[in-house]
């Protein structure tokens, strides 16, 4: 009965649908009083079509809404998919004709409610997948409401089944080469065929796009598992699905923003953002990706041993040909000044330097007593890092020696697992001579002095445990220097070699977002001689015919050297 019952609904909703477009196919026949005449008429009846199948569809989502599992037995219910596939179909129709009365968002929304529940309850899931990517590849607008389905389904159910099935259709019609077969022999006839055929690749990938998109916003918990998958479709010709690409690893880096599970794939993720799109061919692309790094800045989501590197990348891209490129990169530069996680005010390089040194070379005591306790500290001093013919002092070589410490220290401390159970002695003492040996030449480079605390009559296994926290949170401050160190030199290299050039560019872009990141600049570093210089210049830009410059510059000079906030009200 209850399957009678769904299939009568399913007949009358077809039966309404026919009518809807018969009627609205006849007001374009006839002679144009006719139609006039015709009009009124046929829109009563299209409008009263319209308002039953709403109703119709309010009382088949009450309808479905129930357990319909308990009305029959699971063979019964796997012989019945029929039933399953024709209530599909029929919203599969409505949603195509897209004829939608007032109250369009409530019958969206039954629609992909409707659709969700039928897949799920009789179990259709393959048969419902493909209907869906060949309706996306037909009709661009319907994403939106496939997505509401999908992400009903994998709510409802608990399952991804649906998800899993779109997510491989998708990167099956995206990856697939198209076959173009033509049986003709005019050239013009197979050159108009392989630009149609490419025209349609296009559209079916935009599509694709945009229902990922719209997935990635609501359900990125569930698109992880699948992001191996995902990243297949990275190398798409399709602009729409590399910047939809982008917008997914960024949701994903949002949501594993506080979850130490997904530390790494976070980090790959962003990684990947940086080191790919970048550089990528297309300038919206490149464009998006910054403009996607900067939000994430904003939001305080860029881990920091990853903010060098983005700075460096964006430097990078203040050389693009693309001035919309280049505007992006500014800002984003001056996103990452005004963010920082390291300093509110440059410090002088040699004072930088100075508590770096002080702090590498707690560290390095803070592991040779760790040697010391564990009896693994005579170690052969057989590692040929730094060339016998240059000054044990020099920084470069010092840089160079801290890097694979800290790399090497890593290492080390990953041995340990989180209930901080111990790896066996041949295991760590080799990576600990590793590390050894190197801070052993690093040591040389150093002073010797030390302000580290040493606890007398303290059993070996618990000097161990405590040197080892110590190195620990030790190493990590280091690392912290180092980072703080090297961003800082990034920012003053762009001061000296690419500011200039961006002041004295005809393109106004350029000029302005320069202009708003030498403001800033001024609030960490105002008395070097670099910036004085590039201050004076972009002062002297008051006199540019372009009045956004010369605003620009004015405001910049209130700013700077009056302390006036043009953004405050209360000051102006």
């Amino acid at each position: 009965m209850i399957l009678f019952s769904l299939d009568l609904l399913c007949r009358y909703l077809l039966v309404l649908e026919h009518l809807i477009i018969d009627n609205d196919q006849q007001q374009h026949i006839g002679t144009p009083n006719n139609k006039k005449q015709k009009q009124s008429v046929q829109n009563c009846h299209i409008e009263w079509y319209m308002n039953e199948r709403d109703e119709i569809l309010y009382l088949f989502t009450n309808f479905i809404k129930l357990d319909l599992r308990q009305f029959w037995h699971e063979t019964e219910r796997l012989e019945d998919q029929q039933i399953g596939n024709t209530i599909v179909d029929v919203c599969l129709t409505i949603i195509r004709n897209n004829q939608f009365s007032s109250r369009a968002r409530t019958v969206k929304d039954y629609l992909s409610f409707i659709l969700a529940l039928t897949i799920g309850l009789f179990r259709i899931e393959e048969d419902s997948s493909m209907k869906i990517i060949q309706m996306l590849q037909i009709q661009e607008h319907t994403a939106t409401i496939y997505s509401a389905a999908i992400i009903c389904h994998v709510k409802h159910f608990r399952t991804d089944t649906l998800l899993e099935r779109i997510i491989n259709d998708i990167c099956h019609i995206c990856l697939s080469p198209s076959i173009i077969q033509s049986s003709t022999s005019n050239h013009s006839c197979r050159s108009n065929t392989s630009l149609s055929n490419t025209q349609t690749e296009t559209n079916s990938s935009r599509t694709m796009a945009k229902l990922l998109d719209e997935l990635s916003i609501h359900i990125s918990d569930h698109l992880i598992i699948y992001i191996n998958r995902l990243l297949d479709l990275f190398d798409s010709d399709c602009l729409q699905m590399r910047n939809c690409l982008l917008n997914v690893c960024v949701n994903i880096i949002r949501y594993c923003s506080s979850l130490s599970q997904y530390k790494e794939l976070r980090g790959e993720l962003f990684l990947l953002i940086i080191d790919q799109y970048f550089l990528d061919c297309n300038v919206h692309v490149r464009s998006h990706a910054i403009g996607l790094c900067m939000n994430l800045v904003e939001s305080k989501l860029i881990p920091i041993k990853f903010y060098c590197h983005l700075t460096q990348a964006t430097f990078e891209r203040m050389n693009d040909t693309s001035c919309i490129v280049r505007k992006h990169a500014v800002q984003l530069a001056t996103k990452l000044l005004k963010f920082n996680p390291y300093t509110d005010r440059f410090l002088p390089i040699d004072v930088m330097l100075d508590e770096y040194n002080a702090e590498m070379n707690k560290l390095i005591r803070l592991q040779k007593l760790l040697g010391q306790t564990l009896k693994i500290e005579d170690v052969p001093n057989n590692v040929n890092i730094i060339n016998d013919n240059e000054q044990e002092n020099d920084l470069d070589n010092q840089h160079v020696l801290f890097e694979r410490i800290v790399e090497q220290q890593h290492r080390v401390c990953s041995m340990y697992s989180i209930d901080e159970s111990l790896p066996s002695f041949e295991q760590y003492n080799a990576e600990m001579s590793i590390l050894i040996q190197l801070q052993s030449k690093l040591n040389n480079c150093l002073p010797t002095n030390s302000d580290i605390e040493i606890i007398d009559d303290e059993e070996p296994s618990e000097k161990a445990t405590r040197l080892f926290d110590n190195m620990v949170k030790q190493s990590k401050l280091v690392s912290y220097l180092h980072n703080a160190t090297d961003f800082c030199n990034h920012l003053r290299r762009f001061l000296v070699k690419d500011t200039f050039y961006l002041l004295s560019s005809k393109v106004t872009s350029d000029v302005l977002e320069i202009i708003d990141f030498l403001v800033l600049w001024s609030t960490f570093e105002s008395e070097s001689a670099v910036y004085k210089k590039l201050e004076q210049h972009m002062f002297s830009l008051i006199w540019s015919n372009d009045k956004n410059i010369s605003n620009a510059v004015l405001n910049a000079f209130k700013r700077i050297c009056l302390k006036i906030d043009e953004d405050n009200t209360d000051e102006k």
